[in-house]
């Protein structure tokens, strides 16, 4: 009889090797403000003296040093950095009085309109990202903007709000309109939830700037639509998952990850109780339909060792590849980081060479289809 009479089982049934490819996900950087100017680094600088007489931007005294560190972060394929502009408001006030001269500012009140310095620096900032071709992520006020003075104001009367929003979001989205392959997504702002919290571990604000969750919401709202409107992709930077659920999210959801547990005073019959816990395990893109915003470059930096690491991020060396090779592995599109090292006044680039090589292992390594 003729034809293969052989034993099949030694033919190969294994399956052919997948290609090896640069990372599906996306990496970015959280570039929060320019030195150790929180609030003061775009618009007037009330470290100076007068506050409005610096007509460039500080990062143009350092030598250029954002559009410098902004080439350093593209060499390591960094595609997308996110910066406050507004942070906690010091230099957004009537009375501008410098540090120096020790001349207390006096009560704050709502800006007529927003100092021009405001609006030149930022596009001077937007050119720079331009030029760098990496994308930003311009976020409008930080959780601390209330923490003194009555800035809560914005939340929780209608009509300081809606000139809040009129005199300060709506000249920036315009400056923003000749840049739109630039922008990422514009964000509002970075972590609500906490202002909404009475047990909220940012601690250093006054008591009576706990708000109502319909008051956030309610400024959440107008402003994505303004952002929406001005026809931007739209985000609010969420610190938890569950907080996707609670409050409007903008056409980009996000939310951060730190694996930092807070315990509280209640005990229960399995031990003290965790109150605000980042989700374990880490639920997959196709849960979430977000990216992830925040995440630590050190292993005990803002939060913890992530339980599903195992171990792997211990050290600094390793730390960030693994965590952006889980992140990766639950299919996330973009994933942001926290740098490793303080803000200097010569504003470099506030990452450890450890941190650095760590994050090129990912960026720049290749991975069967792409995926570690």
């Amino acid at each position: 009889m003729d034809g293969y009479m052989g034993d099949e089982s030694n033919l190969s049934t294994a399956a052919p090797p997948r290609p090896l490819l640069p990372p599906k996900m996306k990496v970015g950087y959280n570039y929060p403000w320019i030195a150790n100017l929180y609030g003061n680094h775009i618009g007037p600088n009330r470290w100076k003296e007068p506050p409005d007489s610096q007509k460039d931007p500080y990062w143009k005294e350092q030598k250029d040093s954002l559009a410098r560190n902004l080439a350093a972060l593209a060499s390591m394929k960094i595609v997308v950095v996110r910066m406050f502009i507004l942070c906690q408001g010091d230099n957004y006030r009537n009375d501008l009085t410098s540090y120096p001269s020790k001349v207390p500012a006096g009560k704050w009140d709502l800006p007529a309109t927003l100092h021009p310095l405001f609006l030149e620096h930022f596009q001077k900032m937007l050119e720079d990202f331009q030029k760098a071709e990496i994308q930003i992520i311009p976020s409008l006020i930080d959780f601390h903007f209330p923490d003194w003075e009555d800035r809560d104001a914005i939340f929780t009367d209608t009509t300081k709000r809606d000139k809040f929003l009129d005199t300060v979001l709506d000249p920036l989205l315009k400056v923003s309109a000749g840049f739109r392959s630039t922008i990422f997504a514009w964000e509002v702002i970075n972590e609500p939830s906490w202002l909404t919290r009475s047990i909220s571990p940012p601690l250093n604000r006054k008591v009576t700037s706990v708000l109502s969750k319909s008051n956030m919401k309610a400024f959440l709202e107008k402003a994505l639509a303004k952002i929406q409107d001005a026809n931007f992709e739209s985000t609010v930077g969420h610190r938890y998952l569950e907080d996707l659920d609670a409050f409007p999210t903008g056409t980009k959801r996000q939310f951060h990850f730190y694996w930092k547990r807070y315990t509280s005073w209640i005990t229960t019959v399995t031990g003290p109780l965790d109150i605000l816990p980042d989700p374990h395990p880490i639920p997959g893109f196709e849960q979430t339909k977000a990216f992830v915003g925040e995440i630590d470059s050190e292993p005990l930096g803002h939060g913890e060792l992530w339980p599903e690491c195992d171990g792997a991020d211990v050290s600094l060396e390793n730390c960030l590849f693994e965590r952006l090779k889980l992140l990766a592995r639950k299919k996330y599109e973009l994933a942001m980081f926290w740098p490793d090292l303080k803000n200097s006044m010569d504003d470099s680039l506030s990452m450890s060479a450890k941190a650095q090589a760590s994050l090129v292992r990912f960026t720049k390594g290749t991975f069967p289809n792409g995926i570690p």
